[in-house]
């Protein structure tokens, strides 16, 4: 799994973190925030399938806190000392290795 990859990583936390504006006091300033995207459709697909092999629940249809508080999060984020980017994942699903070569490129730029 994509997630358990990048976790292998020091100094990489993948998954939904920060999830609301108070979390952001938890990460050291030169930090990097990346949202990671896709198409609706594939997300969806991918979200049933992850439930299908994994212990992770997923009702389709259903609304996300966390997705919900994604804009609060970049809007406070903003001034801070942290670099913030978007990174469009609709293609097919990389590997943990190239999402942090492309996400390094990003940090780079």
């Amino acid at each position: 799994m994509l997630v358990n990859d990048l976790s292998k990583h020091e100094r990489v936390v993948c998954d939904g973190f920060p999830a609301a504006p108070e979390h952001l006091r938890l990460i050291p300033p030169g930090s990097s925030i990346v949202l990671v995207f896709c198409e609706e459709a594939m997300r969806e697909e991918r979200l049933n399938q992850r439930a299908l092999d994994t212990s992770r629940a997923w009702t389709p249809g259903m609304t996300s806190e966390r997705d919900g508080l994604v804009g609060d999060v970049f809007s406070a984020a903003r001034g801070l000392p942290l670099t913030l980017s978007v990174f469009d994942n609709s293609g097919p699903m990389p590997s943990g290795l190239e999402i942090l070569s492309r996400l390094g490129r990003i940090a780079r730029v």
